[in-house]
């Protein structure tokens, strides 16, 4: 990897709205980690503010630029992008967000870079946004070289908003991210205390219950379209049958209110617990004995990654994209119909029941998310495009010359 050589074969500017704990940006933060690049330097531009992945990028001497735009229609400001990717000799503009302001402008800049989108799902949440964006596309989607969907849900619902791209999509899973929070082996689980295996750490210390209790938990932003609310509804059901299940909660959001005032309502205040944003969620995730994802729409599912990454199954609804990266009955359950909160807690239910198979599904995750999504390969294979992308537009104008 070359972060700073201006002699780099390939200069890709990553474009995103802001620096938060999304899983766009933290897709972008370990991409531009990498080791896997033969020759790439990587600047990242933030329409907004750089905020918490300005640090992790000065740590790493990766160059960003925050263009301070209060809302995605400043087209005027965000003009100022294609000033500063043409004076950094950019080769591709890796668009990373759904700002209009970014998308009107890929015209623009295709006229000096070639630009390519990748979809994370960020749009197919926002309901009263998607006609605008329909009329964007249609104004811009010619201008795009590439378009990427981070699995086939995501390439299914982005086509049918855009049909006329529908054909140009090319899903790219997401990878599994390497970080010093990667667990090599768990702590102690429900399966180990029930199996009576001897561990080095006790379960339940990092979730605040006590020795041997087995946690069921979920790792989300606390927004509407995670679910969490039904993950608590569930949590409820579970614990009418078994009364020594404990719940946790990691993340924060705007229904952090809410939802313990539901979690009070259901009477699982001395039973759940809401642990707040957490910045190494593979630790949290493996003191876990089973990960729900109960979201209403994901595009990917990182969390669910994450927990087989650490041997931890994951219980789902079919219909999202975490489904492609959980094999029902193999490394979690897939539970149908989608949203059907009483089939997602008899699902827990009947693995909290079976230690040994919740023990084997670990293993099966375990190296499922090694295998199955490693990073060097997902970065070798952006590269290549990148490269091909650029060669082709070289050729096909010769007097394109990199600043």
């Amino acid at each position: 990897m070359n972060h700073s050589s201006r002699s780099s074969r390939l200069r890709i500017a990553h474009v995103l709205w802001d620096g938060g704990h999304g899983g766009s940006q933290r897709y972008v933060e370990h991409l531009v980690r990498s080791d896997g690049w033969n020759d790439a330097e990587h600047i990242v531009a933030f329409l907004n503010d750089a905020r918490e992945m300005g640090q992790a990028l000065d740590q790493i001497d990766v160059p960003h630029l925050s263009f301070g735009l209060e809302r995605g229609w400043e087209l005027a400001r965000a003009r100022l992008l294609v000033t500063w990717c043409a004076q950094r000799g950019v080769d591709v503009v890796h668009i990373h967000c759904d700002s209009p302001a970014a998308l009107l402008l890929a015209p623009v800049l295709r006229r000096r870079h070639r630009v390519v989108f990748t979809e994370h799902g960020d749009s197919l949440t926002r309901a009263r946004r998607r006609r605008t964006l329909a009329m964007i596309w249609r104004t811009s989607g010619h201008a795009v070289d590439a378009i990427f969907a981070n699995s086939h849900w995501t390439r299914s619902q982005w086509g049918e908003l855009h049909p006329h791209l529908a054909d140009r999509i090319t899903v790219m899973h997401d990878f599994l991210p390497t970080s010093e929070d990667v667990i090599t082996s768990r702590p102690v689980s429900a399966v180990d205390a029930t199996r009576g295996d001897r561990v080095s750490r006790s379960f339940g210390s990092d979730v605040g219950w006590s020795c041997g209790a087995p946690t069921v938990g979920m790792l989300a932003r606390l927004a509407p379209e995670k679910g969490v609310d039904r993950f608590i509804d569930a949590a409820a059901q579970i614990r009418a049958d078994r009364p020594d299940v404990r719940f946790a909660i990691y993340g924060d959001g705007p229904l952090r209110d809410e939802l313990e005032h539901q979690s009070e309502q259901l009477g699982l205040d001395d039973a759940l617990k809401f642990h707040g944003f957490v910045d190494t969620p593979r630790t949290a995730l493996a003191q876990l004995a089973l990960t729900v994802v109960p979201s209403r729409t994901e595009a990917f599912g990182l969390t669910a990654l994450e927990s087989l990454s650490v041997g931890t199954p994951v219980v789902t609804f079919v219909e999202t994209g975490v489904a492609e990266i959980v094999r029902d009955g193999v490394d979690g359950c897939v539970v149908a119909p989608h949203g059907d909160v009483e089939a997602l807690a008899e699902a827990c239910l009947e693995l909290l029941a079976d230690p040994e198979l919740m023990h084997s599904m670990g293993d099966a995750g375990r190296r499922r998310a090694e295998q199955d999504f490693d990073r060097t390969s997902h970065v070798r294979t952006l590269e290549d495009l990148y490269l091909r992308i650029v060669a082709d537009e070289r050729a096909r104008r010769p007097d394109l010359v990199r600043a």
